[in-house]
């Protein structure tokens, strides 16, 4: 199934308070708290509503967070839940083609956003050029293929019937497998210069940690 790159204006506001708010906060509070950087650049590919670009930045004020996200809806919606959060930026880009310098960041984050990219590939590449020397890029992407426990444990409990069935499959639908990442996605950042990467799973997640040379 091919997914469109940019979620599309009226669908922005539900996925803003049906996926955004409620099934990912969890998980945007994770990726925050395991965020050890005490200043710089940090980038958000897949920013969507720009909920985990204002938790990082929330969280430390030495941090200049950049959001970026194809969709104008989802950027319009980021810009107006950070208008009292300083140091989160919010962009419309291609994750393509980052229209940032070379080396500029420490650490690239996108949780949930790889299985939109028409083509990663160049994504990979991208994230490689603007990372800084040693900086880091974690991208997060459910496993469709967790066990039901695994989904289950990342529902919140006062989900109702039939949300509670319907939000397992919806995350199912918008995942990948480890047989995906192990003969798509990592054969092509094989063909990248980046010195480190490594698979891990984390509850309902997979995490793909690159390092720059």
């Amino acid at each position: 199934m091919i997914l469109p790159e940019a979620i599309p204006s009226p669908f922005a506001f539900l996925y803003e308070k049906v996926v955004a708010r409620r099934r990912l906060a969890a998980q945007y509070k994770r990726i925050a708290s395991g965020v050890v950087l005490a200043r710089g650049f940090v980038v958000d590919i897949g920013t969507g509503p720009g909920h985990l670009a204002i938790e990082l930045a929330s969280r430390n004020e030495a941090l200049h967070v950049l959001g970026i996200d194809l969709s104008a809806a989802m950027i319009a919606r980021a810009k107006k839940n950070a208008v009292h959060i300083p140091n989160a930026e919010f962009r419309v880009m291609n994750a393509r083609h980052l229209l940032l310098p070379d080396n500029c960041a420490d650490l690239i984050l996108s949780t949930a956003s790889m299985h939109h990219w028409r083509d990663p590939e160049l994504v990979f590449l991208e994230i490689y050029r603007v990372l800084k020397p040693c900086g880091r890029a974690l991208i997060y992407e459910i496993r469709s293929d967790a066990p039901r426990h695994k989904m289950f444990a990342e529902i919140p409990r006062n989900l109702l019937f039939p949300a509670r069935f319907i939000v397992p499959w919806a995350f199912r639908l918008h995942g990948v497998t480890r047989n995906s990442l192990d003969t798509k996605i990592l054969p092509l950042i094989k063909k990248t210069p980046f010195h480190e990467a490594r698979l891990e799973t984390v509850g309902m997640w997979y995490c793909l940690l690159l390092v720059k040379k």
